[in-house]
């Protein structure tokens, strides 16, 4: 997956958060409903807390295909895991 974003209506207003991973980068997108505040963590950064209002971060991170604590490599190859009949 290399994006995805929610919303949740809260009492305050909407809280959002929108990522993508591109060209070699993390890039979020936060809005924080007024009155509220929202702990962001990303990697490679320590949390920062951030106050209502949009917010956009950025940080260096491998693209997907790249990336192994994504896309690890099996501990063993699929074909031992299957029997005679399922190959």
């Amino acid at each position: 997956m290399s994006w995805a974003r929610t919303a949740h209506r809260t009492p305050y207003g909407l809280a959002e958060v929108a990522w993508e991973r591109a060209e070699g980068e993390l890039r979020v997108d936060v809005t924080v409903p007024t009155g509220s505040v929202a702990t962001v963590v990303l990697p490679g950064l320590e949390p920062r807390e951030i106050e209502c209002g949009r917010h956009r971060f950025v940080v260096p991170h491998p693209s997907p295909p790249d990336d192994r604590e994504w896309h690890p490599s099996p501990p063993f190859p699929l074909d031992e895991m299957l029997t005679e009949g399922e190959r």
